[in-house]
């Protein structure tokens, strides 16, 4: 048998023995400590004997891990302090997406001129890069204050952190029309905001700018001509100038793609399921075992009856809730899972708009400042497609004018 000192060790078994070690070093070194204070003596001279020694060794165990966690409980108390400033910083974006949507209105009628656009699907481009979108006037107090009062309205629902089509104007264009210009699918920020603000006819305005602009499109779509390749356009500024606004974003993020290593392999696969797990129990497996994975199923299949979109609403309201505290009791509800899911909703609007005054100052600080508003990965990536379909439409439309022309 091998000496102990010849086992390989990984990084993170040589991390936990390690902080093992400290944490049974800092235990002992306590509880000498308590031993030796007399004022804890006297104060567990009026406890039972029979549990002072336990205490004692627990409380030293508790302290020493508390001392080599310590940073991270502060860390963890910071995050829950900051979490609802940060969804506030990203919230108030939700202004200029309206702000933007009713500048789209205005433009496709004919009533707004607007040099950073040339064709329509530039204000999806802009609803993704909302933060840096250089022709809308800034967020200013009125703005902010309008936004806490629908946060903590009734007309308040989810959208508000969720919707990712702030500026489909097709869609609502013609959800308007058919309702007879009551909305059923507008988000209901943007309800607000025109009830409060008089915009309800906006969107009943006139599309004429994109009739001549789907022309030049068609036309371009329909041209063959072998030096122009827009499949090359779109590699081109995927691959070279994506990312061009953030020269410190090298690459690309890494997208799966799923390949066959034996494509010639012809037998079923293997899968590693309960349908599969199944399949080799009623084989290999014993009596009782199958009877565990009967159960297991029977249980799953009660989880069926609820949505897959219900389960991951409910798992983020969980999660909200952990934020939230006990500030915000339950309202009735006939049922329990919508319940949940209303009250993160709820608690997590309010906590939002009480954050909204600090995320503003923040806001204004980088304007003053004049930096470069920050964006995540993900933020990234979509900015990044939406500027290379940009390019591919007006490559487009630039070439069925020019065919217009001649």
């Amino acid at each position: 048998m091998g000496d102990i000192n010849d086992v390989k060790y990984n990084y993170g078994e040589l991390n936990f023995y390690d902080q093992m070690d400290k944490k049974e070093k800092l235990a002992e070194k306590y509880l000498e400590e308590l031993n030796a204070d007399e004022a804890f003596t006297q104060y567990l001279s009026g406890f039972r004997a029979n549990s002072i020694e336990a205490f004692k060794k627990s409380f030293a165990e508790f302290k020493a891990e508390f001392e080599l966690k310590k940073d991270q409980v502060f860390f963890r108390k910071r995050l829950f302090d900051e979490h609802f400033f940060k969804i506030a910083k990203d919230a108030i974006y939700a202004i200029q997406q309206k702000k933007l949507f009713d500048a789209q209105c205005k433009w496709r009628a004919g009533l707004l001129e607007i040099s950073e656009i040339t064709i329509s699907y530039e204000f999806a481009y802009w609803g993704e890069n909302i933060k840096r979108c250089p022709f809308i006037t800034p967020i200013n107090e009125s703005e902010i204050k309008l936004l806490a009062d629908f946060l903590v309205s009734d007309n308040n629902t989810e959208s508000l952190f969720t919707n990712q089509r702030w500026q489909d104007y097709d869609a609502y264009k013609q959800d308007a029309l058919l309702n007879e210009s009551d909305s059923t699918i507008l988000p209901s920020w943007y309800q607000f905001y025109d009830e409060q603000l008089g915009n309800e006819n906006l969107l009943l305005l006139p599309d004429i700018k994109t009739k001549q602009e789907l022309q030049y499109i068609d036309l371009g779509k329909k041209e063959n001509r072998p030096d122009l390749s827009l499949d090359e356009i779109i590699k081109e500024e995927q691959l070279q100038n994506m990312y061009s606004f953030d020269p410190t974003f090298e690459s690309l993020p890494h997208v799966y793609r799923p390949r066959l290593t034996q494509p010639d392999d012809k037998r079923p696969f293997l899968n590693s399921n309960a349908e599969g797990y199944g399949k080799f129990m009623d084989q290999f497996e014993s009596e009782h075992l199958k009877q565990v994975h009967q159960l297991r199923k029977s249980l799953n299949e009660d989880f069926k009856n609820i949505q897959q979109e219900d389960a991951k609403a409910f798992q983020e309201a969980l999660s909200t809730l952990n934020y939230l505290g006990k500030e915000f009791p339950m309202l009735p509800n006939d049922s329990w899972l919508k319940g949940t899911i209303e009250l993160a909703q709820r608690g997590k609007a309010h906590k939002t708009a009480a954050e909204l005054d600090k995320a503003f100052i923040d806001y204004q600080q980088s304007l003053i400042l004049d930096e470069e508003v920050y964006l995540v990965r993900t933020e990234r990536y979509k900015v990044g497609l939406a500027k290379a379909y940009c390019k591919k439409l007006k490559a487009l439309y630039f070439l069925g004018k020019q065919l217009a022309a001649n």
